[in-house]
């Protein structure tokens, strides 16, 4: 598979990262579908029992830029296919807490949609891998 143009710099300068307080980054070696890391994981996020359910989650830090949002559904935002298709590249196991690729939802530019999942939050979607890491590393120093 040919990952999208964020995440293929990303790995030309390093193969994945532990951060604390981040889910890691894997190894390229190690990337994998989430429905084969974890295939319990992908069915109960579909049961509409286990999905967050308090409405929408707004996490701004300045506007965004187009067809991105901190404020989404996962009933509207992360539809079926792709969760079926996301692929992790980031996993924090005590949290169940996963950074994802959306091949799904691909731009003009050939950058995957990313979202970071929670077990019990909302997720955060962003147009890119490299939105993603800017928004959780902004996240973290404004702390």
């Amino acid at each position: 598979m040919r990952f999208p143009p964020s995440y293929r710099e990303f790995l030309s300068i390093s193969n994945g990262w532990l951060i604390e307080q981040q889910p890691p980054l894997l190894p390229v070696e190690k990337v994998a579908y989430l429905r084969e890391l974890d295939p319990e994981y992908v069915r109960l996020w579909l049961e509409e029992d286990y999905m967050y359910q308090g409405g929408e989650i707004l996490m701004t830090l300045e506007p965004f830029g187009e067809g991105e949002t901190f404020a989404c559904n996962l009933v509207d935002d992360i539809p079926t296919a792709c969760l079926k298709n996301a692929v992790a590249i980031g996993v924090d196991w005590t949290e169940k807490a996963f950074l994802l690729l959306d091949p799904t939802t691909v731009d003009e530019h050939g950058e995957w949609r990313a979202f970071w999942l929670f077990r019990y939050e909302g997720p955060i979607v962003t147009n890119s891998f490299a939105r993603l890491m800017e928004f959780m590393y902004r996240r973290n120093t404004e702390r």
